[in-house]
């Protein structure tokens, strides 16, 4: 939850001072009835607040702090209008208290002549004049500073069913101010809801310091929420504090090693081939002619006259053969 105004106020934490074990229920019958009932004002409030929760009026007044966000509508409570412009309403700050101090209003029953519940609707020259963005004040808002009466003895806070007066102040709060009076009640001719320069309603000073001092508000709001929170309820705890949940660190991938790029070996230049030498072809080996073995002379055959007579008669027979 953020806190807008005071520079530097930053979160809300409500978890140191929270305690939980509440029982839930599924319905609450007669719920509405226990808070604040808006058309009776500030009896109501102090009916509710100070007689059965034990509050006093400064942190009654800082729990009506609730309404510096969101809205009224006529379809849920018969009330229409913002407590603060719509982008403050949006934000957890003071500024309700600012709206509640630094503005007009006066007493309205229609907005746009839509009915409404009797409500104090903004009636300052810088007002929404759109139907969407009117802004009001419950009774049980404004009587915390207002009130109005015949002298400073006899005042009561103001109601709109009864007071028909101009509720606004001539001094600024939280650096707002609505102006004079005709720019703060929009030239009407109403009386004004006590005295303006002097608010008088039960928890006034309250309000003022609350629109003037936002981490004020927020202290006192913390004690009195803690109050409503816890009131009638026991056996309570404390929200233990968070303990970080102990993450499993995710695994580091190793670190991967570059491998080493291998400068690719120079390509060797292409040698000349060696002349492969002819294979000599072996000279056919020629076999030495064999040493002819002379012939033996044979030793002449001493033949006589005789012999050599038949060998030629043996030649002669022979080619007479033929």
């Amino acid at each position: 939850m953020e806190a807008s105004r005071s520079p530097g106020s930053g979160r809300l934490n409500f978890d140191t001072t929270f305690r939980y074990g509440r029982t839930t229920n599924s319905d609450c019958p007669g719920a509405a009835e226990l808070l604040p009932n808006p058309s009776r004002g500030c009896p109501a409030v102090e009916e509710t607040f100070l007689n059965r929760m034990g509050l006093s009026w400064r942190s009654a007044a800082a729990l009506m702090g609730v309404h510096s966000l969101g809205r009224a509508k006529i379809e849920n409570s018969g009330f229409h209008g913002w407590w603060s412009d719509p982008i403050n309403s949006r934000l957890f700050n003071n500024d309700y208290f600012v709206s509640l101090i630094s503005k007009g209003w006066v007493p309205e029953t229609s907005v746009h002549t839509r009915t409404v519940k009797s409500q104090w609707g903004r009636s300052d020259v810088q007002r929404d004049l759109s139907f969407d963005g009117h802004e009001m004040m419950l009774d049980t808002d404004l009587c915390l500073a207002f009130a109005e009466g015949p002298n400073r003895r006899a005042l009561t806070p103001v109601l709109s069913s009864i007071h028909d007066c101009c509720a606004w102040v001539n001094f600024a709060v939280g650096g707002a101010r609505c102006g004079n009076r005709r720019q703060c009640c929009g030239g009407q001719n109403a009386d004004d809801c006590g005295r303006p320069g002097n608010p008088s309603g039960p928890a006034a000073a309250h309000v003022l310091e609350f629109g003037n001092n936002e981490q004020a508000w927020i202290r006192e709001f913390k004690t009195a929420w803690t109050r409503a929170t816890e009131n009638g309820a026991q056996g309570l705890k404390s929200l233990e504090p968070d303990t970080p949940a102990t993450s499993v660190p995710s695994p580091v991938p190793p670190i991967a090693t570059p491998v080493p790029t291998v400068a690719p070996a120079p390509t060797p230049a292409t040698a000349a081939p060696s002349p492969v030498p002819p294979i000599a072809t072996p000279s056919p080996t020629v076999a030495p002619a064999p040493t002819p073995i002379p012939a033996s002379t044979p030793e002449p055959t001493r033949r006589g006259k005789k012999g050599r007579g038949r060998k030629r008669r043996r030649l002669k027979r022979n080619i007479g053969r033929k």
